[in-house]
């Protein structure tokens, strides 16, 4: 099996739905920034997957945790990968 990677910066803090209209404003402005990174690959990335990736937060006490979903959820919505369900492995 081939392995496929895909590498990629996403700017701005993930927030968690709790937060809605942070969340909203976090997904419009990824989804925007991996548009382009999209269209260079053979995408989206369907096979069993590892996340590895460095979160920075502008908060003092930050929720990491609730960092993870949202992070998930852009590169399901911008075909990166194709389910995040796929993701097997998170390394942070």
């Amino acid at each position: 099996m081939d392995s496929v990677v895909w590498s990629g910066t996403i700017f701005g803090q993930p927030y968690s739905v709790e937060n809605r209209r942070k969340a909203l404003a976090y997904y419009e402005s990824a989804l925007q920034q991996i548009e382009f990174e999209r269209m260079a690959l053979a995408l989206p990335i369907e096979s069993a997957l590892e996340l590895s990736g460095t979160i920075f937060c502008h908060s003092r006490r930050p929720d990491f945790v609730g960092c993870i979903s949202p992070i998930c959820d852009v590169l399901q919505r911008g075909r990166i990968i194709d389910n995040d369900r796929a993701i097997k492995a998170i390394n942070l």
